[in-house]
């Protein structure tokens, strides 16, 4: 049995400023800029700077969350670009963006369905009702859902091995009478 330690770090519910600025993806001298609004930390006996997992962690999340919301801005102001140079007009038929998707996924190196979302939004008149989408599916749905696919696969993979097991003992047993067929007629 192999015991793997675990990092002293992981333990500790803080982190101090070197760990926070690699938690964060930044320097420590980032950090100390963020101390005082987005990070509240304490001294610790010994003068260094401590800093809540959880404040830390959650800072991260804003931050890459921020960082999405941006590129998915700017690769959809792309598209729309895109969609005028190929001229595309708003009331083109859909054919025509078919024409162009290749391109526009290829070139801007996104999925098909965020080049059509973004075709069904360019399309959209302005003052339109705005349709917002589902809200996204907790972790806890998504593992639910998962556990529920995999169970189905495990079923239909059990029902396949017991129709193969089936099968196996048919042919079995047909050669086992085709043998007897042949030792019967041999005599």
């Amino acid at each position: 049995m192999m015991v793997v330690a675990k990092s002293p770090a992981a333990s500790k519910p803080y982190f101090t400023r070197k760990q926070a600025a690699a938690e964060l993806r930044m320097s420590i001298s980032g950090v100390r800029s963020l101390e005082g609004t987005d990070l509240h930390p304490w001294r610790a006996p010994g003068g260094e700077h401590r800093f809540r997992k959880t404040e830390v962690l959650a800072l991260a999340r804003r931050r890459a969350l921020a960082h999405l919301e941006t590129t998915e801005t700017v690769l959809a102001a792309r598209v729309m670009a895109m969609f005028r140079e190929a001229g595309l007009a708003a009331s083109s038929p859909r054919a025509r963006l078919e024409v162009v998707l290749p391109d526009v996924v290829i070139a801007l190196n996104v999925k098909p369905e965020f080049v059509r979302e973004m075709w069904a939004e360019y399309c959209t008149p302005l003052g339109a009702p705005v349709v917002l989408p589902s809200p996204p599916k907790s972790a806890r749905e998504l593992e639910d859902e998962e556990l529920r696919a995999f169970d189905a696969h495990v079923a239909q993979m059990r029902a396949a091995d017991a129709a193969d097991d089936a099968r196996r003992r048919r042919d079995e047993q047909e050669d086992e009478r085709r043998r007897r067929e042949q030792l019967g007629d041999d005599e």
